[in-house]
């Protein structure tokens, strides 16, 4: 990962939150943008991107673009 493409945020909405990082779903695309908190090393955005695809790669299929305030 040693390129990044920019992105307009505007073309995305919110739709996650957790302690490491904010998940951002494209209004129109199947594409995730995640924005690591101050602090996070990249390292960790590269091993939990690895470890999405290796899970994708064994056929486990999870399909969620839902707000914790959503569900309660």
């Amino acid at each position: 990962m040693e390129n990044y493409k920019q992105i307009d945020l505007n073309d995305y909405v919110q739709t996650g939150e957790g302690g490491a990082s904010l998940t951002y779903s494209h209004k129109t695309r199947a594409t995730l943008a995640k924005l690591f908190h101050p602090g996070r090393e990249a390292e960790l955005a590269e091993r939990e991107f690895q470890t999405a695809r290796i899970v994708f790669d064994m056929g486990i299929r999870i399909t969620c673009i839902t707000t914790w305030n959503q569900l309660y």
